[in-house]
């Protein structure tokens, strides 16, 4: 894989008046689309380096490639080692969502991969809600896992807004809702949803990224997609979009190294 060795970290700062006091300067680290990248040794001692107080995995940690079936181990193998640091939540993307519906090609590995990763503390929060609860205040975390038929390639698809309410619930409007969301394209939907703060992978960053252009192709086969990495607001939604640590399909990332999201919540009054 050909400009993926190295690692690389991004901070954002979040502000917002529904962060609860309890929440002010808490920190999260987003990791996305490995797809089973050997940098394991790289990503922890980066994730250490921050001392996140949770970590969110936004889906395609493993590939669902049979030729790469060798190499299932490692997104295994890293999730289950910072799990013994740190509280972890998961939503799956759509390798994962692939891998867990075509046992007829992959065999049982989706439903092992998971238990894995639940005995060792792992929370799979995919169509769920998960509160997280500091000094008696909270915020609250879903997880979206959709349909294989919104990541086709080529084509442009609707999310209704109904229809993400009926898999993860309506939120409330006068708690923190933050949203791990594999796909960045429905970020308007997310929006609608009231979501505060959405974390999104699945481009690659463009995997080709260019000055003052950014990203050149995203995973749709849609060129200089309009979200390809970084930070995009809709009124007080604020969408954190991360470049991903690996690559599928065309090995290649050029001005795209992997990336290691970091937020940290800023209460404001």
């Amino acid at each position: 894989m050909i400009g993926c060795n190295k690692v690389t970290t991004k901070e954002y700062i979040i502000e917002n008046s529904k962060i609860p006091k309890a929440f002010d300067e808490y920190t999260i680290v987003m990791l996305s689309d490995l797809h089973d990248n050997p940098i394991v040794d790289k990503i922890i001692k980066s994730v250490d380096m921050i001392s996140p107080d949770i970590i969110v995995c936004a889906g395609d940690m493993p590939v669902s490639n049979v030729k790469y079936m060798d190499r299932q181990y490692i997104a295994e193998e890293l999730m289950i080692k910072l799990a013994k640091q740190y509280r972890i939540l998961y939503a799956n993307g759509n390798h994962e969502t692939k891998i867990k519906e075509r046992e007829y090609k992959f065999g049982k590995y989706y439903e092992e991969y998971r238990l894995k990763l639940e005995d060792a503390g792992i929370e799979f929060i995919n169509n769920k809600k998960y509160t997280i609860e500091k000094n008696g205040e909270h915020i609250v975390f879903t997880g979206y896992e959709s349909t294989l038929g919104y990541y086709k390639k080529a084509t442009s698809q609707i999310l209704p807004v109904e229809e993400l309410e009926k898999l993860t619930g309506t939120n409330n409007p006068y708690e923190y809702n933050i949203l791990i969301a594999h796909n960045p394209v429905y970020f308007s939907t997310y929006e609608e949803a009231g979501y505060d703060l959405v974390f999104s992978g699945h481009v690659h960053g463009g995997i080709i990224r260019l000055p003052i252009i950014g990203g050149v192709c995203s995973p749709q086969v849609k060129l200089f997609p309009k979200y390809d990495k970084g930070r995009f607001d809709i009124n007080d939604s604020v969408m954190i979009l991360g470049a991903g640590l690996g690559t599928h399909t065309i090995p290649i990332r050029f001005n795209n190294p992997p990336e290691i999201i970091v937020v940290k919540l800023k209460k404001t009054y």
